[in-house]
């Protein structure tokens, strides 16, 4: 199997009060149709019709007094135009808040039942906030609180009953990919995960680790499983002297990594995108070349048992692989890269890319 570019695109309008989003692209549903979201700037989240591309709405969110979210935020989850998750950056708190961005409910996840301390977070596409039935699981990242036993005591992640407002950690832990001594050093980004959920399992990439970990959604039952790109001999974690921010930046963008998983429903695949190692030119600036995702990736494609049944991999400078979105008709991902020679600022393109047998 292969991925193949359809010359098929959905291009969404950018004004001149709006950023082209550089982390992120959020997809939703509600009545049937579905939408294409994203944050721009600090404090707005940007809605529009998804197989059109037509502007629908932009949602103001407080930051400040009363019903603002202290420290602002980076994600969110739209599970319906009545009801979008935020989670502030610096305090455990979900805000619920509707599409005129009035705060409906704040939820205070900050102690489990069993006193575990947990953290604000970001709300990445690739490793959301899930709500299934009446749990909402919201994701975690190594506690340095815990310092020499950070990985080992740090949970992946904690579920709220919405029903009692229970909310109790995870059974699963860090794997030891990085120690305490690995903070404020390149190595200190070396425990950052994709999941995703096809409803019945969760898969956690872990990005400099050679092996997916499989969840049942209690998370009681964890499975080990090594999934390896034929374009990437091994994952590891980035450890290097330099303090040098330009350095620093330059390294982890040319260091191999896995990236994103994504799970097609549609079609009951898994996609993993990774990163081989690749060097960037000497005239780049490797902070403004990050802003349109990684140069040079491939993606495996994976069955249902998240057996490799296929990899492609794309020309560099085409694709911005940070956003991607999957619709019925097939996964689209982003042409929106600064060195693609069609860049255009004005719009957010992506092009849909066909799964074929090969």
């Amino acid at each position: 199997m292969s991925l193949v570019g359809s010359n098929k695109y959905i291009t969404f309008p950018i004004d001149h009060s709006t950023k082209l989003p550089e982390l992120f692209v959020f997809p939703f549903s509600d009545k049937g149709k579905e939408f294409l979201s994203f944050q721009n700037q600090r404090n707005e989240i940007l809605i529009y019709e998804n197989i059109t591309g037509n502007f629908v709405k932009r949602v103001k969110i407080d930051l400040e007094g009363s019903n603002g979210i202290p420290g602002g935020f980076l994600g969110f989850h739209i599970h319906n135009f009545d009801s979008i998750f935020i989670s502030s950056l610096i305090t455990p708190t979900l805000f619920l808040v509707d599409t005129t961005g009035i705060l409906k409910e704040k939820i205070d996840y900050s102690i489990t039942k069993n006193q575990k301390q947990l953290l604000g977070v970001v709300l990445a596409a690739d490793n959301p906030l899930t709500i299934f039935k009446e749990k909402i699981f919201v994701p975690q990242y190594i506690n340095m609180l815990y310092k020499e036993n950070m990985a080992s005591k740090s949970h992946i992640g904690a579920i709220i009953n919405s029903l009692d407002g229970s909310i109790n950690e995870l059974p699963m832990n860090f794997p030891p990919l990085i120690d305490y001594t690995d903070i404020g050093t390149s190595a200190g980004f070396g425990a950052h995960y994709s999941k995703c959920f096809d409803g019945e399992k969760f898969v956690y990439r872990f990005f400099h680790d050679d092996k997916l970990r499989i969840a049942s959604i209690s998370h009681e039952s964890i499975e080990e499983k090594p999934i390896k790109s034929k374009y990437m001999p091994t994952a590891e974690v980035l450890r290097m002297n330099s303090q040098n921010p330009f350095e620093v930046v330059k390294a982890m963008y040319e260091h191999p990594s896995y990236g994103s998983i994504i799970y097609d429903k549609y079609r009951k695949v898994y996609y993993q995108i990774v990163f081989p190692k690749f060097e960037m030119d000497s005239n780049d600036d490797p902070f403004k070349l990050s802003s349109s995702g990684r140069a040079l990736f491939s993606i495996m494609i994976l069955d249902q048992e998240l057996n490799c049944i296929g990899e492609t991999i794309f020309p560099k400078y085409i694709y911005n692989s940070k956003l991607f979105f999957v619709l019925e008709d097939g996964l689209y991902i982003s042409t929106s890269h600064i060195k693609n020679s069609n860049y255009n600022d004005d719009v957010l393109k992506f092009e849909r890319l066909d799964l074929v047998k090969r």
